[in-house]
């Protein structure tokens, strides 16, 4: 594979953007062992806290580039900081990816891509931009009506060393600063009036590049996705998610263990059902005997299962009698 991985991370003990990285990391080396194909960009402070339980990640990527950035940025602007600027901090042709996705296969079909700068659709919809909470948001952050114009998601990017594609990232730093500072800190909004003003250079990747597999749209490419992406608000009040617990083994423990290992390896069935049952339900599930009977007794596993759905059976015929 010549293209290079990157990813960029903004972190400390408080969240869980380390723990996704660490995931999505190890899901990519089971398709990729070559250690020199991964940069990872930080932040200086996200650096200085890659120690002890948090150096596992070292192991992963062949080099971390920290980056100076303005000290009153919190993670959010941090975050995206970076991911408006990485061309400038990365030799090569590039598929950057976010951190919260676990990778399913090889990605080394990347090679082949023709276009100079290329993204998938967002919510794996329809490219125009029809949405008014959306465009709302992006008159709200001055960058006019984009209405009609191809929408991305920025969590999946292939880039080529190109003046163009340079260019390019210039323009949606710049545009992204000026809409940060009307109050719209999000990145897609300035990488859709950037593309717009540049006459729609970015070309689509096909969904499985990024599949938004939570969202209707993105669930029909979920079978061949190569990238599953998945939202998670780290601790957000406003959302409940799963995965928080997954998160919570791996930073207790430093590293990712049997368990977790055996839920990366089969991410379309068995992590796939963890990240879309309910908190709770996952939860009781990661604290009870049934983790190792699941992973250890599978067979065991799947006779309770019987019994479980014939019960469940029985019990809705007595009820309706």
């Amino acid at each position: 594979m010549r293209t290079k991985i990157v990813y960029t991370l903004v972190s400390d003990e408080s969240d869980n953007y380390y723990e996704q990285a660490l995931i999505s990391l190890f899901s990519l080396r089971l398709y990729h062992p070559r250690p020199d194909i991964v940069v990872l960009v930080v932040d200086e402070n996200t650096d200085k806290t890659l120690t002890g339980k948090r150096e596992e990640i070292k192991k992963y990527v062949s080099e971390i580039i920290p980056i100076q950035v303005p000290n009153h940025y919190d993670k959010k602007y941090t975050s995206r900081y970076l991911k408006t600027r990485l061309r400038e901090f990365i030799k090569g042709d590039y598929l950057f990816i976010d951190c919260d996705t676990i990778i399913c296969g090889s990605l080394s079909g990347i090679d082949q891509t023709e276009a100079s700068l290329a993204m998938v659709s967002d919510l794996n919809d329809s490219l125009p931009l029809q949405d008014k909470v959306i465009l709302d948001r992006c008159g709200k952050g001055g960058l006019g009506n984009l209405e009609g114009k191809p929408y991305f998601n920025s969590g999946v990017i292939y880039a080529k060393d190109t003046p163009e594609v340079y260019q390019f990232y210039e323009k949606w730093h710049k545009n992204w600063k000026f809409s940060a500072a009307n109050g719209v800190s999000f990145d897609q909004p300035s990488l859709c009036k950037t593309n717009a003003d540049s006459g729609c250079i970015i070309e689509e990747l096909p969904a499985i590049w990024n599949c938004q597999f939570k969202y209707n749209q993105g669930y029909q490419y979920l079978n061949k996705a190569l990238i599953m992406h998945y939202f998670n608000p780290n601790g957000s009040k406003a959302w409940s998610y799963p995965t928080d617990t997954l998160f919570a083994a791996i930073k207790d423990k430093g590293f990712i263990d049997e368990n977790v290992d055996k839920l990366i390896r089969h991410p379309k069935t068995s992590l796939y059902a963890i990240m879309t049952i309910n908190k709770d339900s996952a939860y009781r599930f990661f604290n009870s005997e049934m983790t190792y009977i699941y992973f250890c007794q599978p067979r065991l596993y799947k006779i309770l299962l019987s019994v479980a759905k014939i019960s469940s059976r029985v019990l809705n015929c007595i009820r309706l009698k």
